[in-house]
């Protein structure tokens, strides 16, 4: 009778000790899945972020583009008021034979900048 009691009493003890290992494995098990999904939280938000990143630098590279291209505008702008400038001089002086070919060949040379 002693015996079955002392028997009893350290299956029970077993028995709880296993509840506790069962419990600690479960919430380590808990842990590993919330560590997992908070991992996979971050990847998404390094994703994204990489993403963005792109963008932006695509966004900042077309705007760089603008400004090359307003400033090519500009430089058109003066090469035509040079030429234009420099007809008005050239009616001014008729006995310039060579002006109104030089004059055409300007304007070619400015409508090659321009188509570009």
């Amino acid at each position: 009778s002693a015996q079955r009691k002392v028997t009893a009493h350290a299956r029970s003890g077993a028995d709880g000790a296993l509840d506790k290992e069962q419990a600690a494995m479960d919430a380590a098990q808990k842990k590993l899945e919330a560590n997992a999904a908070q991992a996979d939280t971050l990847e998404a938000a390094a994703k994204a972020a990489m993403r963005a990143l792109t963008s932006h630098e695509t966004e900042l590279a077309e705007l760089r583009e603008n400004e090359r291209y307003r400033r090519l505008r500009g430089q058109v702008a003066e090469i035509q008021k040079k030429i234009l400038d420099a007809e008005a001089e050239l009616d001014a002086v008729p006995q310039a034979g060579d002006a109104p070919s030089l004059l055409a060949d300007g304007r070619k040379t400015l409508a090659a900048i321009q188509s570009k």
